[in-house]
């Protein structure tokens, strides 16, 4: 189950807990390092909407209600649900990407924090779909570094989205880390 758990050179990125022993009784015990920044960036994003018109109250209770940990990607699917975007990267580019009037910041765990509560459950911390962050080739490479120096064990290098040089490049990080490759997330919580 991807979220968003830590900060790196001021954005958002994902870990996907990842083993057998990782499962939904150790979850929690992750989510408590970013649920109250979760929480909070929901409900900033959810007072930023509503200035646009937009009922964004109503849109943050319902993301809230949806996840242990809500993320601008339930708020975005919730917007294309109710109609004010087509498509999620609409969403993201019309209210909740950086630079955006829905933008909330994001005030998550360090690296660190994060990777040692996936570990202390058990799991194998991966990271999460690197294709979309907006790094340079060696903004990458550093955060592998300083992700693999916490603890890191894996990297996404074969998702959904992700084309034949995204691939590429993950793998290639991958083997130059010693990251075991990750075909996609190994647990995944059933949003209900």
């Amino acid at each position: 189950y991807p979220a968003d758990l830590f900060t790196y050179d001021g954005q958002s990125l994902a870990l996907a807990p990842d083993g057998d022993a990782f499962g939904p009784d150790a979850f929690p015990w992750v989510v408590r390092a970013s649920y109250p920044s979760a929480v909070s960036r929901i409900v900033a994003i959810g007072e930023r909407l509503a200035r646009l018109g937009i009922d964004g109250k109503a849109l943050a209770e319902r993301a809230l209600a949806l996840t242990p940990v809500p993320t601008r990607l339930h708020m975005a699917r919730l917007l294309v649900e109710q109609g004010h975007v087509a498509t999620l990267d609409a969403a993201f580019d019309r209210y909740l990407g950086r630079g955006q009037p829905g933008h909330a910041p994001a005030d998550w765990p360090t690296v660190e924090t994060a990777v040692h509560c996936i570990v202390a459950a058990g799991g194998v911390a991966v990271l999460a779909h690197p294709h979309r962050y907006k790094l340079s080739h060696g903004g990458q490479k550093e955060l592998c570094a300083h992700f693999k120096a916490a603890g890191g064990g894996g990297i996404e290098v074969s998702l959904s989205g992700m084309g034949p040089g995204d691939s590429d490049r993950a793998a290639s990080l991958a083997r130059r880390f010693d990251l075991a490759g990750s075909l996609n997330q190994g647990y995944v919580l059933r949003e209900s």
